[in-house]
């Protein structure tokens, strides 16, 4: 199984629990938003982000598990303040990239 993110990867390299576990909210939100999450990743959001969650290609459908190929890997580092902005501008060239295949 793919993995692209765990909030535990992040706390266990020193980052602050609380900005980790917000900024995972802040992604799967937006995958919710975009229509790119399969039932097991709403699934996560109702039962709660936490420490044990885990952003892979079962939580995503085919449409996002292509956006997180396309742009994960440059925006994971990104902070909970500026993950949401990263997220909808490599939305918008995904989109037209999508256009053009």
């Amino acid at each position: 199984m793919l993995i692209f993110d765990k909030p535990k990867w992040h706390i266990d390299a020193g980052m602050n629990i609380k900005d980790v576990l917000e900024k995972f909210r802040i992604v799967f939100d937006f995958l919710l938003s975009n229509d790119m999450l399969s039932n097991d990743g709403i699934e996560q959001i109702e039962i709660g982000i936490d420490e044990e969650c885990s952003l892979n290609e079962m939580a995503v459908n085919k449409k996002g598990k292509s956006f997180l190929e396309y742009c994960y890997n440059d925006i994971i580092n990104y902070n909970s303040e500026d993950i949401a902005t990263a997220l909808y501008e490599k939305l918008l060239s995904f989109n037209k990239l999508q256009e053009h295949c």
